[in-house]
């Protein structure tokens, strides 16, 4: 999935937790990374990134935060009972690597 189809299906997402009445207070997705930007992070770590998370810093978003959360009174079926909420999120940025 590339960050186009990421952004699409988040607000798919988004769009249906609002229709059965849950509140989405944040959606950021940034776009992907650049090949120069991971490199200069990699060089100031002085270790390679692991290969699934340039993949991810390359094709999905350099910064991604979706919040949300049901209505209390709203079971999910099944398994998913007990889930009334989502926070994932993540950020690559050269300014929290950058020493004094």
């Amino acid at each position: 999935m590339k960050y186009y189809e990421l952004n699409k299906r988040i607000e798919l997402i988004a769009h249906r937790i609002r229709e059965i009445g849950g509140d989405v207070q944040e959606i950021l997705i940034e776009e992907p990374a650049s090949e120069i930007q991971v490199a200069e992070v990699e060089r100031t770590l002085g270790v390679p990134l692991p290969t699934s998370f340039r993949k991810t810093l390359l094709e999905f978003s350099s910064s991604f935060s979706f919040r949300w959360f049901l209505q209390d009174d709203f079971n999910l079926p099944g398994k998913f009972r007990g889930i009334f909420c989502g926070t994932p999120q993540g950020t690559f940025s050269l300014r929290y690597l950058r020493l004094a």
